[in-house]
């Protein structure tokens, strides 16, 4: 948008013509993309995790899902499976750094995927919102609010 206004300069009127820019107020994302993205490092991951199966000689089935701005591998099926979560988790979470350092080694670009063998972490979940409703339950009646601030 351009205007012209009239300035005086040592007595003499001038014409001068003045840009004005408008505020940018509306910005396209294209969630899409991001998807696409998310996808993309569901199924590389997917691939690395596949060829980790065929030389453990593990069965499993691999399922690719996004979550909110995360990709969500799964490993279902197999009984040896639980070998692969590990005590606590533990090699779960190691897996799951390998995996996201094979994704990144093939986008360039650091992973948030998360992966869950055996559906540990979807029942992990599931035990902690059980405990969290239940304590909320008991700690939100009066008397037992006190107890806890003794």
């Amino acid at each position: 948008m351009s205007s012209e206004a009239d300035i005086v300069v040592d007595g003499e009127n001038a014409d001068v013509s003045t840009e004005t820019t408008a505020p940018v107020t509306d910005v396209d994302v294209d969630i899409d993309d991001s998807d696409d993205d998310l996808i993309e490092e569901g199924e590389i991951a997917g691939d690395y995790l596949e060829q980790l199966l065929d030389v453990l000689d593990f069965d499993g089935d691999i399922d690719l899902d996004v979550e909110g701005d995360r990709a969500i591998v799964s490993i279902d099926g197999g009984d040896d499976l639980t070998k692969l979560v590990g005590r606590k988790g533990e090699v779960l979470d190691a897996l799951q750094e390998l995996t996201r350092l094979a994704v990144q080694q093939s986008t360039g670009e650091r992973s948030r995927l998360m992966l869950d063998i055996a559906g540990w972490r979807a029942g992990r979940r599931e035990a902690l919102s059980a405990l969290g409703g239940k304590l909320h339950s008991v700690f939100s009646r009066p008397a037992n609010a006190k107890s806890l601030l003794r």
